[in-house]
């Protein structure tokens, strides 16, 4: 028994060892809140457990921010709604493939209903029983903007077998109407669940490594779909054509009962998207997109009991937690991203801290 406490506490000496401030190209990964810099705490795929979540809320305590984004996969409980709804931190939460899923989450409508209406959600939603949002936060003269996309509304579909992802005509005929009211903010943030990758697209560029790109990702090339059936070029197609002010027509999944007209009217290039933010993998992923050398995309890995995706390279147990506090300098165009909890990955290397551009020359 002794010997246990003693590995344990070990245990818990190596995984909080990744909490401690770094130096990375004379940058210090952030520790204290700066009043000029959106700072928001990102994790995703909770599944049922609170161990993120109340290490979120306990961090939050000793450093202010001005949200947590919690990407999907929430399966909430009793205890997940008492923790999220006691704390003093913001969340703002979308639905993932397991939300939806009726037997699994929620459902689609539940899911707002009886989670993100008793919770302290305060976003804008167009309609009352929908789960995509946006929320404007300003400091010190500058505006971001968060915008919450629901990928998998299912239930306006009933519940196709198989379909693991889709959005209606009227999600994206919102989504691009608030992007069309978006050229007074300074900087675009996009939360979505699954990220943009995709087998038979090719969209992943295995070439590509970084500190925060799991050390298993290169082992399965183009393998693992990010993205379901519902066309993984949609949402990026778009923002290319909100960054670029080249607009196109284009009819998705054309034929099909999951039809999707697309028409975009951007009246200028807009030079304030910052990226995508989600989960889904179970493994870490924060690239630009192949194919979309502006786009970010930031995936967080889910670490806890049940992690089991083989491409998962972190050290972890059952009692293991892991978060990302995101940094935007609006001031200084700079994204940083520090890794909390468990960081350590199975090669001993460390999930520490990496900073981007914010936005292309």
């Amino acid at each position: 028994m002794k010997l246990l406490k003693i590995l344990f506490f070990a245990q818990l000496l190596f995984f909080s060892s990744c909490s401690k401030s770094i130096l990375i190209d004379d940058v210090t990964s952030p520790v204290e809140s700066i009043d000029s810099i959106f700072r928001f705490i990102h994790i995703s795929d909770t599944h049922r457990s609170t161990v993120t979540i109340d290490a979120v809320n306990e961090f939050c305590k000793q450093h202010p921010s001005d949200f947590v984004a919690l990407t999907g996969d929430v399966v909430p409980n009793t205890n997940i709604i008492k923790s999220i709804s006691n704390s003093s931190c913001d969340y703002l939460i979308i639905p993932g493939n397991h939300d939806a899923d009726e037997n699994d989450g929620l459902g689609q409508y539940r899911f707002r209903t009886e989670f993100l209406d008793i919770i302290n959600h305060s976003v804008l939603y167009p309609e009352r029983k929908v789960n995509y949002w946006y929320k404007d936060f300003e400091k010190l003269g500058k505006k971001l903007r968060v915008i919450g996309l629901d990928q998998f509304e299912l239930n306006s579909f009933s519940n196709p077998l198989g379909i693991r992802a889709l959005m209606t005509q009227t999600q994206i005929s919102w989504f691009l109407t608030v992007l069309e009211d978006s050229s007074n903010v300074d900087g675009l943030v996009i939360l979505i669940h699954m990220g943009f990758g995709n087998s038979a697209k090719g969209q992943r560029d295995t070439s590509v490594h970084n500190s925060f790109i799991s050390e298993l990702a290169n082992l399965y090339n183009n393998s693992y779909d990010f993205y379901g059936p519902d066309d993984p070029y949609m949402i990026p197609e778009i923002i290319n054509a909100y960054v670029t002010g080249e607009n196109f027509e284009k009819i998705y999944n054309k034929g099909s009962r999951y039809e999707k007209k697309v028409s975009t009217h951007f009246e200028n290039p807009h030079n304030n998207f910052i990226g995508f933010f989600g989960g889904h993998l179970h493994w870490d992923e924060v690239e630009y997109l192949s194919g979309f050398p502006s786009q970010l995309q930031s995936l967080v890995a889910f670490c806890g009991s049940g992690a089991g995706s083989k491409l998962n390279d972190l050290l972890k147990s059952d009692y293991s937690y892991n978060f990302n506090v995101v940094d935007i300098d609006l001031f200084s165009n700079v994204l940083m991203i520090t890794r909390r909890g468990a960081c350590r990955t199975i090669s001993g290397n460390s999930r520490n801290f990496i900073k981007f551009p914010l936005f292309s020359e």
